[in-house]
């Protein structure tokens, strides 16, 4: 794969542990090469520690070096540096290759072929592991999208989905999907800035939570809000506890509300999906009664009348399949929502627990501070009473 400052960013550890001759635990190398310099590579560890590498051949041997770590090292710095170790070391210069046969790719399941054939086999050492993705993830759900139709959207909402129930296969799916549209792209094949016919404003809206959920998209930099200074007295520690309280009831409320329009979302969907289930049943009903009247077409008396039932039969297959495609349309805003009101009942309750976190420190400062001002009243009362005593002894 095509190696960039955002896949050497994102990627994750995905090799495989296994038992040595000596019985210990190992784990397997896990190694990316760049497709536009023959021999350089991002290096990963079980502890996700990277490093890019180069390999060269020296007395008829193979062997590596490390050119330094991706903490440390930008990938054009390294690129630069593998280019000059290759030219020092004899090694001949990487040859651009032609671009692969891209006529007929259409649609995203023709495109993933094309990908993994053209640009990962035999190059990528996940190679098996990016066509198990394709297969399992990419191509039930766009596969029969054409490619000038998907849009960034698309894609993040497909991570996200994936995420949710296979966070590992996610951590791989995101840089495969970025690398093999940005591959298209190059390709004049998909538009970054591409956005499909009918999708209304709800779309657009939805997308930045919808990219931000996936990790596409990095919010903007903010200075960081100043910490408020930790209360020293009962009395700020009670205030402190009550606005925590009242925040905590906010949120919990505002997590209600948007449980409750979750779910009309989700009854909306499965009402909208009854509807969809209705017109087909009825459209299958029309077809049977328009293919009836056409096989029974020259038995009737009234050839007139026979063509008037005809165009009222297509009429309505018409309306029906144009409210079916309008159901559908429908449907899918429903999901579009359900599923920003699930990221922003995520959120309430990401700040719920944190307040509630909070609230615990607080309560347990104040029970520290009541116990240390009953031990100064215990000591207080123990020094009087010891004044007393002395007092009554001097005086008798």
């Amino acid at each position: 794969m095509e190696l960039t400052q955002k896949v050497v960013e994102t990627v994750l550890y995905e090799g495989r542990s296994y038992m040595s001759k000596s019985g210990r635990k190992r784990w397997s190398q896990h190694l990316l090469w760049d497709d536009g310099l023959p021999g350089f590579g991002l290096r990963i560890t079980s502890t996700n520690r990277k490093s890019f590498v180069v390999t060269y051949r020296a007395g008829g041997r193979k062997r590596t070096k490390t050119l330094g770590t991706a903490d440390k090292l930008q990938l054009d710095e390294a690129r630069r540096l593998a280019e000059e170790f290759l030219a020092s070391a004899g090694e001949k210069p990487p040859t651009k290759t032609s671009q692969p046969e891209i006529e007929g790719v259409e649609t995203v399941a023709q495109l993933a072929d094309a990908y993994l054939d053209s640009h990962l086999k035999g190059s990528a050492p996940s190679w098996f592991a990016d066509q198990r993705l394709m297969r399992t993830h990419i191509k039930p759900a766009l596969g029969r999208t054409r490619i000038a139709e998907v849009t960034q959207t698309d894609l993040t909402s497909l991570g996200a989905r994936v995420a949710r129930r296979f966070p590992a296969d996610a951590r791989r799916l995101r840089p495969l999907l970025a690398g093999m549209f940005e591959w298209a792209e190059k390709r004049g094949l998909w538009s970054r800035g591409s956005r499909r016919a009918g999708s209304g404003a709800a779309r657009r809206v939805a997308a930045p939570d919808a990219e931000r959920e996936a990790g596409a998209v990095t919010p903007p930099d903010t200075e960081p809000e100043p910490q408020p200074e930790p209360p020293r007295s009962v009395e700020e520690l009670t205030e402190a506890l009550r606005d925590s309280e009242a925040q905590r009831r906010e949120l919990a409320a505002r997590l209600e509300e948007v449980s409750s329009s979750g779910g009309e979302l989700l009854a909306r969907i499965n009402d909208q999906a009854a509807a969809q289930k209705d017109l087909e049943e009825d459209l299958a009903k029309t077809r049977r009664k328009l293919d009836r009247a056409r096989a029974d077409a020259e038995a009737l008396p009234d050839p007139e009348k026979t063509a008037r039932q005809l165009h009222n039969l297509r009429q309505s297959v018409e309306q029906l399949m144009t409210r079916a495609e309008e159901a559908t349309a429908e449907r899918d805003k429903v999901a579009i929502k359900l599923a920003d009101a699930e990221v922003r009942a995520a959120e309430h309750g990401r700040k719920s627990a944190e307040l509630a976190r909070a609230r615990n420190k607080l309560e347990e400062r104040l029970r520290e501070e009541e116990r240390k001002a009953a031990i100064r009243k215990a000591q207080q009362r123990a020094g009087g009473n010891r004044r007393s005593l002395a007092v009554g002894l001097t005086a008798g």
